[in-house]
Parts: structure tokens; C-alpha cells; sequence
């Protein structure tokens, strides 16, 4: 799904987010940074789909997301500035349901990337990726260029897209989006590390 201009920003409920205490600032965020995995619920066996979610600084808050179909290619893939965003809340089987979404890149627009959660107090580790089954109104689609796919779903009104997300929510998750570590050091980046180290 994408937005010819980012839905949410700064005042909204976003996660990271920027704090101030006395001489105290930075970022903080309630979602853990590291390496992700996307598993499809269809098929539990399948390979996942890795995402690297880092902090992109102090003094302006965001996450550094990159996706990749294989872990060891993460560090070399494209990364986009991304926020999580935490857009209402609904019930599933009469439970509540918190609904998110990852808004990815900011010009020219955003993608989106529906989740869900129960709600609970502890840093966030995982998400139920919901369905994306697009209204037919909201389909774009562009000339044939041989595999490659054209189309997508256009939502470009945070309205549209809450009640989009309240509609998959009630169907069964797409797939599970998990927190799985901290990124593999960099050989490299260690071993430069204990040369500073051990010079005079």
C-alpha cells in the first residue's frame, strides 16, 4: 500500500519519538531494533523475509529500515527512513487489538505495512502482519513491463487506511513479523576496533 505523501509525523503516535529531561535528549522508542523476521502464516516452513530496523541518530528520530530475502544481504541493501505508528484500536473474537502500521520512506510518499498486536506494557518484539486485500477502488495500475509488477493499492487518507486495517484485522494474519536479534558484528568493523585499541 502507498500514499503520495506520508499519512503520519511528528505529534502523532509514533514510535521512535524525541524526549527531553533537563539536559537529558535523544530518541526512545518502544519497538526493538535489530533483525526482524516476516514469516508467512500459510506456510510456517518457508524462508522468512529479514528486515534490519537500527536508530538513525539523537537528534532526529527515526528507524533505518532495510529488507532483504536473505539475512547476510541486509547490511548491502537499500534502507529507507521509516516510523512505526500506532493508528486505533479495535477487537478481535471480542479481545482488543492494538493496530499499527510501519509507514516506509517519506518522499516520494510512504508505504505501509498493516500490523496488530494485544496490547501490553513491554518493549514490542512482534506484530500479526494483516491481510492486504485491496478495495478495487483503491488499485493502481500501470503499462505491462515483462515480470516485473506495475500495480499497487493506493490509500491516501489516514481515515481510508484505519478502516482498511479494521477490515483486515478481522481476517486471519498474513503473516508474523518477529524480532530475531541483534544484527551479526562486522568482521571488519572489529578488527579495526581492536587495532585502535591496541595502538600506543
Amino acid at each position: 500500500m502507498h500514499a503520495d505523501t506520508p499519512l503520519w509525523g511528528f505529534g502523532d503516535d509514533i514510535q521512535p519519538y524525541n524526549f527531553t529531561d533537563g539536559d537529558d535528549f535523544g530518541c526512545l522508542s518502544r519497538i526493538a531494533y535489530g533483525d526482524w523476521t516476516i514469516q508467512q502464516a500459510a506456510d510456517p516452513d518457508a524462508e522468512p523475509e529479514w528486515m534490519r530496523l537500527t536508530n538513525y541518530g539523537v537528534f532526529h528520530c527515526a528507524i533505518v529500515e532495510r529488507s532483504a530475502h536473505d539475512r547476510d544481504y541486509l547490511d548491502r541493501s537499500a534502507y529507507r527512513y521509516s516510523f512505526f505508528v500506532h493508528i486505533g484500536d479495535t477487537k478481535r473474537d471480542g479481545k482488543p487489538l492494538e493496530l499499527w502500521v510501519l509507514q516506509s520512506g517519506t518522499r516520494p510518499g510512504s508505504d505501509y505495512l498493516l500490523l496488530a498486536r494485544t496490547p501490553a506494557e513491554e518493549i514490542i518484539k512482534s506484530f500479526d502482519v494483516l491481510q492486504r486485500e485491496c478495495p478495487s477502488s483503491a488499485r493502481r495500475t500501470g503499462l505491462q513491463m515483462d515480470i516485473w509488477q506495475t500495480d499497487y493499492c493506493s490509500i491516501n487518507s489516514r481515515g481510508a487506511l484505519i478502516a482498511f486495517a479494521k477490515a483486515m484485522a478481522r481476517k486471519p494474519p498474513l503473516a508474523r513479523l518477529a524480532h530475531f536479534g541483534e544484527p551479526p558484528e562486522d568482521p571488519a568493523a572489529t578488527e579495526q576496533s581492536a587495532e585502535a585499541v591496541s595502538e600506543p
